[in-house]
């Protein structure tokens, strides 16, 4: 007669050295600042020549980098892995599908992004045949931008013009906000805010017209933005044109 197994199952046996290694990466996503080798080791009671096996390891793959001052952060592959779970997320998810949806109207460049801890930032994107503007995974782009302004139609009024204010103190003669007044960049986003549909300046490339549109969850709050790019001189920017039509009958369609 066979033993009843125990309830309390013994628990799996894992690879420790992953473990480790996922405490450090731990560590750096929550640091507020990046982080020396001391105080790594400090913080995961461990000694600092311990911690530098892991961190050279982790700087072969990307998943860490190291300043001038031999302070470590999270690095771009980290970045990748954190895009790729977010683009899992049922939302963002359903958001891709609808960029299918919109692509069987319209042949531009389309691009997904959701605000990150840098900004608006690309998860997904789906490239034109005939058009060069090349958009890549992990590109963060202005808060001022059509994408920008269609992430932050959620946001708290103050926080949203704190964040324009902001934008527009650090703006480069070449950004097309560059002479705007704060009332005049927050005229522009109630604008689109009503509209639903924000109309780009060409800041991604000066050959290129924009028109981006938010992605609602169930409560109605933006959590992403679908935005459509083309060549200046053939793409339709206006309004009630068709590739605002097949944008806005495309974000509309999520969760429906």
């Amino acid at each position: 007669m066979k033993e009843a197994r125990s309830s309390s199952a013994p628990k799996q046996k894992g690879i420790q050295s992953v473990e480790v290694g996922w405490e450090i990466l731990h560590y750096l996503s929550e640091s507020p600042a990046p982080a020396s080798l001391t105080a790594i080791g400090s913080a995961l009671g461990m000694s600092p020549s311990k911690a530098f096996f892991y961190v050279t390891s982790f700087l072969r793959m990307g998943l860490v980098t190291k300043d001038d001052d031999a302070l470590y952060r999270l690095g771009p592959s980290a970045l990748n892995l954190g895009l790729a779970a977010l683009a899992q997320v049922d939302a963002v998810d359903e958001a891709r599908r609808a960029m299918a949806r919109i692509r069987s109207s319209v042949s531009q460049s389309i691009h997904l992004a959701v605000w990150g801890s840098a900004g608006p930032t690309v998860v997904h994107r789906l490239p034109a045949v005939d058009w060069q503007l090349e958009v890549r995974l992990g590109a963060v782009f202005s808060p001022l931008t059509a994408t920008g302004r269609s992430l932050m139609v959620s946001f708290p009024d103050a926080a949203v013009k704190k964040i324009i204010r902001e934008e527009l103190a650090r703006a480069k003669p070449s950004d097309p906000w560059n002479s705007f007044t704060l009332e005049k960049a927050l005229r522009i986003f109630e604008e689109d805010r009503h509209r639903g549909i924000s109309r780009g300046f060409g800041s991604v490339d000066v050959g290129a017209s924009s028109l981006a549109a938010p992605v609602r969850d169930q409560s109605g709050n933006a959590v992403a933005a679908v935005t459509i790019s083309g060549g200046k001189d053939t793409f339709d920017t206006s309004y009630d044109g068709p590739i605002a039509k097949a944008l806005l009958a495309g974000v509309h369609s999520i969760g429906r």
